[in-house]
């Protein structure tokens, strides 16, 4: 029964205010299919919206019908008093067991859909673009994965189907598997029903899948989110959140003709502009053609840092015989250099080894 106070009318206009988004949305993703007929399904995101338009047509028309046999058929339903009359509230139920499955439907692939906007912040679009990338790679690794899982499986059903009831069926085992992975096991009931196998199976599964398959995951992930905080720092990255609102607050300074602030912004974003030491040689090795990776390689086997670039510069020698004038300060090019001769003769060591 709704619309019956003041809080009630609210959540009308609020549904209204949906029909009137979500008709909007149907209105632009036909006029997408018009312009790019099938080209539209090859993107991740419009399976999404397709989701999405099917489910709050559901939620629409569910939500009518529900309205309409509520208000036709309930007050006869409740005016039936007679014991040997059975009044019966299946329909309603049904259609709104469908309405709140359609419903979570709708809240769930919307909230996955703020992902894709979620982008703009920095975080968000370096662990975006670290799972898209890794996804091919982690499907293919999940075949072998799977393989050795279920292998695991078929060994339990075998061994203590007989003796277990977690294990007694193929599925029952694969489940009984999957919360041993994750904390929830029972080893004193597999040495009860083998203590020698039973053992053994336990220690050879969490060995192989809890250390070394799911370790292989994580790295998988590690290495793509290695590749794209490399992209981030060359400069391959989208527009961030900061940046979109650092560029609306300059404008609304010049509207109000802060020249100050102005001036204290370009000086800041002048300092940043200025490269540092490593910055320097950072460029200088893309200029060569070293991958971010041997890059990053190379700063964190001589742990080359700016602090230490400017003790280099600020050291003197002192010398105890003589009044010599100390040497001249390591510039960035002496960096480089005994950089790019250590590399050369770790690539000869490596390839005579080879």
């Amino acid at each position: 029964i709704k619309y019956n106070d003041s809080y009630d009318m609210f959540i009308f206009f609020c549904e209204i205010v949906f029909c009137i988004f979500f008709i909007f949305y149907t209105l632009q993703k036909l006029l997408e299919i018009v312009t790019l007929r099938l080209k539209l399904l090859k993107s991740f995101w419009n399976w999404i919206d397709i989701v999405i338009l099917v489910a709050c047509y559901m939620v629409v028309i569910l939500d009518i019908l529900l309205y309409m046999e509520v208000h036709e058929s309930l007050p006869e339903l409740v005016s039936v008093k007679n014991q040997w009359n059975y009044a019966s509230f299946d329909q309603m139920f049904y259609i709104h067991i469908l309405y709140s499955y359609s419903f979570a439907v709708l809240i769930a692939f919307a909230f996955f859909k703020l992902l894709k906007y979620l982008s703009i912040v920095y975080v968000m679009h370096q662990l975006q673009s670290t799972i898209s990338r890794a996804i091919p790679d982690i499907i293919n690794y999940s075949i072998l994965f799977l393989y050795v899982y279920f292998a695991f499986a078929l060994v339990g059903h075998f061994l203590f189907g007989s003796q277990m009831e977690d294990y007694k069926s193929f599925p029952m085992a694969v489940f009984a598997l999957m919360r041993s992975s994750v904390g929830d096991f029972n080893y004193y009931k597999l040495v009860q029903a083998d203590p020698f196998y039973g053992p053994i199976f336990f220690f050879a599964f969490i060995f192989f899948i809890a250390f070394i398959l799911v370790n292989v995951f994580l790295a998988i992930l590690v290495s793509k989110y290695e590749e794209v905080r490399s992209e981030v720092r060359i400069g391959g990255a989208k527009t961030f959140i900061g940046e979109m609102i650092s560029f609306w607050a300059i404008r609304i300074l010049e509207k109000a003709e802060c020249n100050w602030l102005l001036s204290q912004i370009e000086r800041k974003r002048f300092e940043k502009k200025v490269r540092s030491p490593t910055e320097a040689i950072r460029q200088y090795l893309r200029q060569a053609g070293y991958s971010e990776l041997e890059i990053e390689l190379f700063f964190k086997k001589y742990d080359i840092t700016d602090s230490k670039i400017a003790a280099m510069d600020e050291d003197k020698f002192s010398y105890r015989q003589g009044e010599r004038e100390a040497p001249p300060p390591l510039t960035q090019k002496d960096i480089l250099r005994y950089i790019v001769i250590q590399k050369l003769e770790y690539l000869e060591n490596h390839y005579q080894a080879a």
